[in-house]
């Protein structure tokens, strides 16, 4: 159970670290804080005090603390092609595209390679906009198409 913790609580750090050497953009999360066995800072607790205490009460969970979105990409689209919702207008979806190429430009910018981008990664707001989330398998490259270890990086593309 404790080195599943370790390998847990290593992934929640690679991936902070991650987003972290990022600068700020309003279309890639934002990480607050990490939260684990080990006591909770007064400034990640205050942000949702019932949520904090139940974690800190467990001693085998670990959790990343972020902004709230209330769905995924993906189901955002499967809500409003079922009709559960309100139908998305050329406008919104317009938006979304520009959302993901934004994301997308800022981590070339910056030479990060995600590694998991889908439908599932992108969270949702309340008001449309798109932000790029689970950098657990990101990588940073020190220039063009070169690992900081200095192997070649060739990326595998599903479709």
């Amino acid at each position: 159970m404790r080195a599943t913790l370790q390998v847990l609580l290593g992934a929640a750090v690679q991936e902070q670290s991650s987003i972290s050497a990022l600068p700020p953009h309003r279309n890639i999360v934002e990480i607050l804080g990490i939260v684990g066995p080990a006591p909770i800072p007064q400034e990640i607790f205050d942000l949702c005090p019932q949520l904090m205490k139940e974690a800190s009460s467990r001693n085998d969970a670990v959790g990343i603390v972020m902004r709230y979105h209330p769905q995924d990409l993906e189901s955002c689209i499967t809500r409003h092609q079922s009709g559960a919702t309100s139908r998305l207008t050329s406008h919104d979806v317009f938006g979304m595209c520009l959302d993901v190429v934004l994301a997308l430009r800022h981590l070339q910018r910056y030479k990060c390679l995600h590694f998991d981008v889908k439908l599932n990664n992108f969270l949702v707001a309340s008001d449309l906009t798109l932000v790029l989330a689970d950098f657990g398998c990101a990588q940073q490259t020190t220039r063009e198409g070169t690992h900081p270890r200095g192997c070649r990086i060739w990326a595998l593309l599903l479709w």
